[in-house]
Order: structure tokens, then sequence, then C-alpha cells
């Protein structure tokens, strides 16, 4: 909303809204409320990979991956459908070497950006994704529970929650 229609947004954050699929609402909509997305991944995050020490992978010497990101949005453009730019260092450069890299291309132009293309699922990084889980018979579905007489392809035709108790004494 402080953007307006036209405008930068620049921030460091956790890299885990790139990969994570917890994120996919969140890369749909900054997908469609910008014109071009850069992600520069500094990676670093130590419960991840447990070969990396926090104090000498991150450039913050924390446990989380760092990324630093530049939202642009143009005015007039609609609908928007974001460009996806991508880069991530060497995930076993220790922190000093990420400072170097940083220095040397403080201009992001210096940066070899690599275009991603997002799937239906707004997976920004697909690359050794298996696409079998689409062909997965589902447990239950609600077209199923609508309509025990449908011809939908499930295991379950009804199917509930569960028990819950809403916080009951």
């Amino acid at each position: 909303d402080r953007v307006g229609e036209e405008g930068i947004v620049a921030f460091v954050t956790n890299n885990s809204f790139v990969g994570d699929f917890s994120f996919d609402g969140m890369r749909k909509h900054l997908t469609s409320d910008f014109d071009a997305i850069y992600v520069l991944d500094l990676g670093g995050n130590v419960r991840k990979n447990p070969k990396l020490s926090g104090t000498t992978h991150n450039v913050f010497g924390i446990q989380v991956g760092v990324a630093i990101s530049l939202l642009i949005k143009r005015k007039g453009k609609q609908p928007r459908q974001a460009r996806i730019h991508y880069a991530r260092v060497d995930e076993f450069w220790r922190k000093e070497q990420k400072y170097r890299f940083l220095d040397d291309h403080e201009a992001g132009s210096k940066i070899e950006w690599k275009e991603v293309k997002p799937d239906k699922h707004f997976n920004w990084l697909t690359e050794g994704m298996s696409e079998d889980f689409e062909s997965f018979l589902p447990l239950g579905t609600k077209q199923a529970k609508a309509d025990e007489k449908a011809d939908v392809h499930t295991i379950f035709k009804s199917f509930s929650t569960g028990v819950k108790t809403n916080r009951d004494p």
C-alpha cells in the first residue's frame, strides 16, 4: 500500500519465502503486485544444511538463510505478472566471501540473474521437483463428498476434520 502506483521496495529478509512450499501464497501475491522481482539469495541456512556454521557462513551470524530482494512496480501496467530474477551465491562461501561479492557487485547489473518461471502452484525454484504429485489419487475431495454418486475418483467419498474440541471445557 505504501508504494502506490509505482516504486521500489528493497529489503533484507529470511530467504525461506523463495523456495518453501508454505510461502506459495506470498509468491503469488508478489508476482501479481509487482512488475519485476530481483532476489539475491545469500544462503547460510544452518537448519537446512548442517555442514554450515551460522557464525562463519551466514552474513549476520544467524541460523536462517538471508536474501536481498528488490520489488519494482511500474505505473500503469495492468494486469501485473512480474518477471522474476534470481541469483544465489555459493552455499559454502564464508561470510567474508559474501561481503566481498556484495562489494564487487554493488550495482545489480553486475550480477548474473537467472530468470525464473513459476509453475502453476507459484513455486519459483522448480529445479529437481517431481511432477508425480499431480498424478496421485486424492484421499477425498469436496466434489466427491457433496455428491456421493458423482463419478469422482477418490479413496474416500466421505471425510471430516475429525475430533475437535473447539476449546469446549
